[in-house]
């Protein structure tokens, strides 16, 4: 069965990308162009939004101007040294948001 469940997938997909069966193939969108259309229930409840910010908010007033450019990076995932002992520091701001 998985086999011939395989080749009917391969010959699906052959048959959907054949130049001469254009007007066969399925609709594609890429997800990065949607995904701002999925939501995301799990986390933006209001309340837990409004509770993430503040926290967010005290975070940023004790932080010294270096540690605030870092938070920063860890918000838009970038990449920097110290990163992980940066984030067990920060850890505690955040101990309500864990599932």
């Amino acid at each position: 069965f998985k086999t011939k469940f395989s080749n009917h997938v391969k010959d699906t997909i052959r048959h959907q990308e054949s130049f001469k069966r254009k007007f066969n193939r399925m609709p594609y969108e890429e997800i990065g162009e949607i995904s701002h259309c999925v939501p995301q229930l799990n986390f933006f409840e209001v309340a837990d939004f409004i509770a993430y910010r503040d926290s967010l908010s005290q975070l940023k007033a004790t932080l010294s101007l270096e540690e605030q450019e870092k938070l920063a990076k860890v918000v838009r995932g970038e990449r920097f040294e110290g990163k992980k002992a940066f984030l067990r520091q920060i850890e505690p701001y955040f101990s309500d948001f864990k599932h």
